[in-house]
């Protein structure tokens, strides 16, 4: 079965690191699946667009940093427009996985996280925001989830 899959990321090539690498090497490897892939983050680049459609959002103030809000506006808009069966957020400390969740959410689009990191507890983002990721967490490793218990 085919799915048309949303990943949500704050870091994505050219950006280096785990997460990055992470969504990348996912978008890659769901391509490669058969299903519909598409990516949005602050940054797109350096992705060849065969593998993944790469939306990029705009932050809600002319300043890129990762504790300015997402434009909401635009990214309801995005998500509604990308019609998903699923939208995966990657990082449970940052806006805009956190936004789009909430987004998701009031669209009835399902939607889960990806923990990549050992430590977890609601961040002052989250409690913000009055949302809980505890229903739709993943973790990237045992050992993260036996540290949250």
């Amino acid at each position: 079965m085919k799915l048309k899959i949303v990943l949500v990321s704050e870091w994505f090539p050219p950006n280096h690191g785990g997460v990055a690498s992470h969504v990348r090497d996912l978008a890659r490897t769901l391509s490669k699946m058969g299903h519909e892939v598409t990516i949005i983050s602050r940054k797109c680049e350096c992705f060849r667009k065969e593998e993944a459609q790469i939306i990029q959002v705009g932050s809600a103030i002319p300043f890129n940093s990762l504790i300015v809000p997402p434009n909401t506006h635009s990214l309801r808009k995005l998500l509604e427009l990308e019609e998903a069966d699923l939208v995966h957020c990657h990082h449970a400390f940052t806006l805009l996985p956190l936004l789009s969740i909430r987004v998701c959410e009031s669209l009835g689009i399902p939607a889960i996280v990806t923990n990549h990191t050992a430590y977890f507890e609601d961040t002052m983002f989250t409690k913000f925001l009055g949302l809980s990721v505890y229903p739709c967490l993943l973790y990237t490793s045992d050992a993260a989830d036996e540290l949250d218990g």
